[in-house]
């Protein structure tokens, strides 16, 4: 694929070929699932059971769809907040361990940097145990008696689109500690993607961002400019478009028995920034899976999501204090009686190609993200197979549960990115072009998994 040069020139994502070869060599699955937006972020002991309990809860969610983003700082906050009171003796208890109740992102992530202050501090006798109901796809090749994860179990490290961006997040009661956050969180990020291991599917990437077409959503987002403000060096520079040409691949010249036509315009209001992340999120999750068990932690899968406290009490050990580490999102408020998180609905496109039939002319696609507002396109390798993911997304609806497929938000969003990437600027869609772009998404639904 691409290497890590940058081309100068941005060439924007010929869809139909991609949605093509997906259709026809590769797959297409449609997947919808929710952000659990909290205000202010979940991130501090249990007022209920606080440090001083004999089992104390820490909770970590509702980070509104910047789980995956934030984990790897997270993971570190949380460690390094919860590590040395595991230390202290608690007596009348003979041993002190950890449950951690969720295997997303922020799961995951935390038992790996607990494992590894623990043991630096000569804590390798304390346990860490994993709890979930939904564990990461592919669990079942790693423990085989596990069951993959399905829509219905609403687990949304599994379905995130993985670029690294905070934007969808809340306030921490320290308002000024976000900053040092977001900053470690990309160094780690940055750490991951020159790692032998990981650089396939965890890369360094431009964004070009687009004018947002609804910014009616209550949640506000904010802009690229706001949070490159909260650092002396701005954390991802902003290119300078206008030396920049963009070539398009116009739709309506699309046609098998001719001969492509691409031009270059320059989009009004767009800009590009340098220094994102993009990560195959489930490739990510199932490697850091992996490296949990090799830690020799335990990861348990339970029948189905706990109901109750009283059911996590169950998985306690005699003559043990338990610190609970709280990552289950939106099972939160069903177990501790916490304020349950707004549910935001996500609607994604994938559709996956083998990488050795890219054709050469697009090979350039992995080096740029694309985004207006909560619309998306985001290009993915997966770690384990050599294939490539273009993902489109995607709605943000607030308040919405139901994790039905809708084919009216799909073709919406396969709709606004067709007509994005092959519709020259200030232009419209002719005839042909349209009845084209018609039978390629019905194709692409009735194609979906």
């Amino acid at each position: 694929m691409a290497s890590n040069t940058k081309t100068s020139r941005i060439h924007l994502p010929d869809l139909f070929r991609l949605a093509e070869l997906a259709i026809n060599h590769g797959e297409v699955e449609a997947l919808t699932g929710q952000r659990h937006f909290s205000e202010p972020v979940a991130l501090g002991w249990d007022k209920t059971r606080p440090l001083s309990s004999r089992n104390p809860v820490f909770h970590a969610y509702g980070f509104g769809g910047a789980g995956l983003t934030l984990a790897p700082a997270i993971a570190e906050e949380i460690s390094h907040t919860i590590c040395p009171e595991i230390l202290q003796p608690s007596p009348p208890h003979k041993h002190n361990d950890v449950i951690i109740l969720g295997a997303g992102y922020i799961g995951i992530f935390t038992a790996l940097a607990l494992r590894k202050d623990l043991d630096n501090r000569e804590g390798q006798d304390i346990t860490i145990r994993v709890l979930a109901s939904s564990l990461p796809r592919g669990c079942s090749t790693v423990l085989p008696e596990t069951s993959e994860p399905s829509l219905a179990d609403n687990f949304p490290s599994q379905i995130a689109g993985g670029f690294v961006l905070p934007l969808h997040i809340g306030h921490l009661k320290d308002h000024k500690h976000w900053p040092k956050i977001v900053l470690r969180t990309q160094e780690i990020w940055e750490q991951m993607s020159k790692s032998p291991t990981l650089n396939r599917t965890v890369k360094d990437v431009r964004a070009l961002v687009f004018p947002d077409p609804d910014s009616s959503h209550s949640i506000k987002k904010p802009k690229v400019e706001d949070l490159n403000r909260l650092f002396h060096t701005p954390l991802y520079p902003e290119m300078n478009v206008a030396e920049l040409g963009y070539t398009q691949c116009l739709g309506s010249n699309y046609n098998k028995s001719e001969k492509q036509t691409c031009e270059v315009f320059h989009f009004p209001d767009m800009t590009c920034f340098d220094s994102f992340i993009q990560v195959d999120t489930s490739s990510v999750l199932l490697y850091s899976m992996e490296e949990v068990l090799q830690k020799n932690m335990t990861i348990t899968q339970l029948s189905c999501p706990l109901e109750s406290y009283t059911e996590l009490t169950e998985h306690f050990q005699p003559d043990t204090r338990t610190f609970v580490i709280n990552a289950s999102g939106c099972g939160a408020s069903t177990v501790f009686g916490c304020q349950p998180s707004i549910p935001i609905r996500g609607d994604l496109m994938v559709l996956k190609v083998p990488l050795n039939l890219i054709p050469a002319d697009l090979q350039h696609i992995d080096q740029y993200s694309y985004w207006a507002g909560s619309h998306y396109v985001f290009i993915r390798h997966e770690l384990y197979r050599p294939w490539i993911h273009i993902v489109l997304g995607g709605s943000c609806i607030e308040n919405d549960s139901d994790l039905t497929l809708r084919p009216k938000e799909l073709s919406e969003i396969l709709n606004f990115w067709f007509d994005l990437f092959h519709i020259p600027p200030g232009s419209s869609a002719i005839d042909s072009y349209s009845k084209k772009k018609a039978l390629l998404i019905k194709q692409v639904l009735d194609n979906c998994q």
